[in-house]
């Protein structure tokens, strides 16, 4: 079994390292790096998730010879979602199940006002709320030089994209959230229900939007039972 693990905003594949650590041998955690960040570095950050799945499906096609799983998180949430989407269009074999992470269902608004067209002074600002990006980038004008077109462009995937209807998803689909996550609430989360025909589940954990990091052995259990049965 493979787990196909899709980053949040800024977020590169090393982000996963620790769930990967905390999952049994059964399942292979397949950490998913977009272009601009860690190894990719040299490469353009993409700025739509249109762009993004045009060279993500084709990378993901001949790796899923095995039984396999999406999980995302925030940003990776939507990825992971549209990315089954656009391989059921193609009749290929989908995911076992779905795990989405901290990002309301893809059919409803964003509460919150757009950042990635703000000024970069007013932006870092904004962006400092999420607690996200290491201090330090901020305090390192060229680290930061190096990191704002990633988070730019990443915040312009989110927040430009458009979601449309379509069939049902068949596969389980878990949608997860923080207690204290202030952008995503119960109403936004048990929205997932309605993108799958399958098996559904919601569930809270302690913790903001960033739950995840010091929650992976509670994480690693419930996608075990979903996934080994």
């Amino acid at each position: 079994m493979r787990l196909f693990c899709f980053p949040f905003a800024g977020g590169g594949a090393s982000a996963f390292r620790q769930l990967g650590l905390s999952l049994p041998k059964e399942i292979e955690v397949c950490p998913v790096q977009l272009p601009g960040r860690e190894d990719r570095l040299a490469e353009e950050p993409l700025s739509s998730i249109t762009e993004i799945l045009d060279g993500l499906v084709p990378a993901l096609r001949p790796n899923l010879e095995l039984p396999y799983a999406f999980f995302g998180h925030s940003m990776g949430a939507l990825i992971a979602f549209e990315a089954a989407r656009r391989l059921a269009e193609e009749g290929t074999l989908l995911p076992r199940h779905i795990f989405a992470s901290a990002h309301r269902a893809p059919h409803m608004e964003d509460r919150d006002p757009p950042l990635h067209g703000l000024p970069q002074d007013e932006f870092v600002e904004r962006v400092k709320k999420y607690s996200a990006t290491p201090d330090d980038v901020f305090a390192d004008p060229e680290l930061l030089d190096i990191f704002l077109p990633i988070l730019r462009a990443d915040f312009t995937v989110c927040e430009t994209y458009t979601y449309q209807p379509g069939r049902l998803l068949p596969c389980p689909l878990s949608a997860w959230g923080g207690i204290d996550d202030d952008t995503v609430d119960s109403t936004e989360l048990e929205g997932w229900r309605n993108h799958t025909s399958g098996k559904f589940n919601s569930q809270f954990f302690p913790g903001g939007h960033f739950y995840l990091r010091g929650a992976e052995p509670h994480l690693a259990e419930r996608i075990t039972g979903e996934l080994i049965s």
